[in-house]
């Protein structure tokens, strides 16, 4: 025959179980959400700086005196940025993708010989909205953030 401290026993362990899984589930998603997000600004990271270098190979295009020429290259780049993130970020929306390009050149000393050198800032930004957690929060955790990322690079 079983003594009634064995049965507690038992008990007992259905009952830890029962309150430390919540806490388990919850960091498996926190720690998923906290993976995408980092997925997701690397892409916007890479995505800044194949624009940026884009648009240095075509700063005479993106800072042209001619407006019609400007606003061509700017989008043409713009939309290559939009594109390379849609593609590399599956399943996310791609209408929530911002690519802002310098207006002017951005003057810049060299290290190396204390001259200045123009360069082109390509901002890239994203509003990602969680996709793991569920919005139980109550308000104490946003349910959408801004992510972003931003290169510059000497214009050739």
């Amino acid at each position: 025959m079983r003594s009634t401290k064995a049965i507690r026993q038992r008990g007992t362990q259905l009952v830890e179980f029962a309150i430390v899984l919540p806490m388990l589930v919850l960091m498996f998603f926190v720690v998923t959400e906290g993976t995408a997000m980092v997925r997701v600004h690397q892409v916007l990271n890479n995505a800044a700086r194949e624009g940026a270098r884009m648009a240095t190979a075509n700063s005479s295009l993106i800072y042209a005196p001619d407006n019609t020429t400007k606003t061509n290259a700017r989008n043409a780049i713009s939309d290559s940025v939009k594109a390379y993130v849609s593609v590399n970020m599956k399943g996310y929306d791609a209408t929530k993708i911002t690519v802002t390009i310098s207006p002017d050149e951005v003057p810049v000393t060299n290290p190396s010989t204390g001259s200045l050198m123009n360069t082109t800032v390509v901002t890239v930004q994203y509003q990602y909205t969680l996709q793991y957690l569920p919005a139980f929060s109550l308000g104490i955790v946003s349910n959408t953030y801004n992510l972003g990322a931003k290169a510059q690079f000497r214009n050739l």
